[in-house]
């Protein structure tokens, strides 16, 4: 899914549905001059899978790659800072 933010300090949400345990990879592009947060959540929207703010020292993407315990709905969020 291709999802965009505009405003700094604003964040989307994504749910995703694992039918069976798969990785994970989520990741943000295109940042110009900006930076983001990615965090993966369990089904219940508050325990954390995994967070990345930058994917590599001084960059403004996030990377998570996550191979949860269990299938399942899992929620990413991406926040702009």
């Amino acid at each position: 899914q291709n999802r965009s933010i505009h405003v700094a300090g604003n964040q989307d949400w994504v749910r995703i549905q694992l039918t069976q345990r798969r990785r994970i990879l989520l990741t943000t592009t295109g940042v110009a001059g900006g930076d983001t947060v990615l965090t993966l959540f369990a089904a219940d929207g508050s325990t954390v899978v995994a967070s990345n703010d930058d994917a590599a020292p001084g960059s403004g993407y996030s990377k998570i790659t996550s191979k949860p315990q269990n299938a399942g709905t899992y929620y990413a969020r991406v926040t702009a800072k």
